[in-house]
């Protein structure tokens, strides 16, 4: 079919229809807008014509770099009075693994950073391994991002450590019936340590031990408490009977012995006894005597059957063995008493 364009332009509304619609079409594509151009803060009016973020960015030659963010998108299309948001990144140092590594980021948090894709591309490159969940950070995540700041990963690690322990044993102390109140305890079931399996959990910081917490403990060998005899039984002290002191006196033990007598007045005789002491008889108090100090020490207190009370001070060359010399003041009293075998008490 063929078409009359000669005639079809010389009709006055074809004409009208064409010229509109040309119109239109130049009047969309050169439609004017105003947007607001948001520079960390800083707000600037721009009339525009184009028709994309990138666009009106390059028309007004506002350099970016690549860590800069925009928003929205650079391949948006833009919308009268709308505001795009352009925030400047900036340097901070990263210091993570014993590294310090200069970084350049828009984030407005530190939470912000480290989820970004620009840290991650920075890990890698610099073959840093990824930061964890468990990882120490400082500042704290809600901290604001400035110029020149320093965030700090402390690589946090736990582990469980296996170790073995002693149980400490108790003691007890049983009674003997067969023991005295006075005799020294015994043991007679010795206390052995037990042993346990102590699982802790070491938490490091930087490969530093900054926490240690028991998790888990077995026994292995249960110990053996220590069992202490006691005794609760009273002693029977012995005692001898001297009348001249109303009754009876306990003693620790008694010994039979030969008894002689000397006096001061017998030849080589000084008066005064080994130990310094004067050579002494009183009936009704504390005599001297002489003994063997191998049988008997001397400063021991006596009670001799037949003489009284006396401390063993002197000796003698003839005085060996089980032998008591006693003191009398007078050669006739020591005729007296001759040589006879006597019970010693050796006194509490």
């Amino acid at each position: 079919m063929k078409i009359d364009f000669k005639g079809f332009f010389k009709k006055p509304m074809a004409v009208i229809s064409i010229v509109l619609s040309v119109g239109l079409v130049f009047t969309g594509i050169s439609f004017k807008k105003t947007v607001y151009i948001d520079v960390d803060g800083t707000t600037t009016k721009v009339t525009t014509y184009k028709g994309k973020v990138e666009d009106v960015i390059s028309d007004i030659d506002l350099k970016l770099e690549t860590e800069d963010s925009v928003k929205p998108k650079l391949t948006s299309e833009i919308k009268n009075g709308q505001t795009i948001k352009i925030k400047r990144a900036v340097s901070l140092d990263l210091i993570v693994d014993g590294k310090t590594v200069v970084i350049k980021s828009a984030a407005d948090s530190v939470k912000d950073l480290i989820e970004s894709k620009s840290m991650s591309k920075k890990l890698q490159s610099e073959k840093i391994s990824p930061i964890r969940e468990q990882d120490k950070i400082e500042p704290t995540l809600d901290t604001k991002i400035t110029s020149n700041m320093k965030v700090i990963i402390k690589r946090i690690e736990k582990k469980n450590e296996v170790t073995q322990a002693e149980i400490p044993y108790s003691t007890e102390k049983v009674v003997d019936d067969s023991m005295y109140k006075d005799d020294k305890e015994k043991v007679v079931v010795a206390g052995k340590p037990g042993i346990k399996e102590v699982t802790t959990e070491v938490t490091t910081e930087d490969g530093n031990v900054v926490a240690t917490s028991v998790i888990g403990e077995r026994v292995i060998e249960e110990p053996t408490n220590e069992k202490i005899a006691y005794g609760t039984k009273e002693k029977v002290v012995p005692t001898v009977n001297v009348p001249s002191r109303g009754g009876n006196i306990p003693y620790k033990s008694k010994l039979t012995m030969k008894s002689t007598a000397y006096s001061s007045s017998d030849k080589g005789v000084t008066g005064i006894t080994a130990s310094g002491m004067k050579a002494t008889r009183d009936p009704n108090g504390t005599s001297t005597v002489a003994v063997d100090p191998r049988v008997i020490p001397l400063g021991t207190k006596l009670y001799i059957e037949g003489y009284g009370y006396a401390i063993a001070c002197d000796t003698g060359s003839a005085i060996k063995g089980n032998k008591v010399d006693v003191y009398f003041n007078s050669v006739s009293e020591c005729y007296s008493w001759g040589s006879r075998n006597v019970d010693v008490y050796i006194l509490e």
